[in-house]
């Protein structure tokens, strides 16, 4: 995957389960914004593709959880 980002949230750093969400470029093969959901220590799924975006490079996620951002790279205008 092209990039990753991920925060740590109080919830994490508790031990319960969190999301972590990947944005990917379109030339690595990438086709958007993935998701893993991680369940404590190793143990994680694979969420797969969230989102269809155009080379997804900054991924910020809202204080209140509810909006994920994406800055995507692209040739478009």
């Amino acid at each position: 995957f092209g990039g990753v980002a991920t925060t740590m949230t109080p919830a994490m750093a508790a031990g319960r389960d969190h999301v972590m969400y990947v944005g990917t470029y379109a030339r690595g093969g990438g086709r958007g914004i993935y998701g893993f959901r991680f369940r404590g220590g190793d143990r994680y799924e694979e969420m797969g593709l969230l989102v269809e975006a155009e080379s997804p490079s900054f991924l910020a996620l809202h204080p209140r959880r509810h909006t994920l951002y994406s800055v995507n790279e692209g040739s478009r205008g």
